[in-house]
């Protein structure tokens, strides 16, 4: 039985690193993953500015693929 960890981000940290990375694009909150550049860890996590609604709903709406030109966010209240 042979062990190939090469795919296993447990054990290979540029498959990790990527994996995080992925996550901290997609999130809606977005964020960044900075590593060390001698060390397999990570150096910090920056939160980045939060979107107002209309510009997080713009852009999920966008990355869907959906006409954005439309959209009108009423406030209530």
């Amino acid at each position: 039985m042979t062990n190939n960890n090469n795919n296993n981000p447990a054990y290979n940290w540029d498959l990790y690193l990527k994996q995080c990375q992925e996550v901290a694009a997609s999130s809606i909150t977005p964020y960044e993953i900075i590593p060390y550049k001698k060390y397999n860890s990570i150096k910090q996590v920056v939160v980045k500015k939060q979107n107002t609604f209309k510009e997080a709903l713009t852009n999920e709406i966008k990355k869907r693929g959906f006409d954005t030109s439309r959209i009108e966010v009423i406030t209530i209240g």
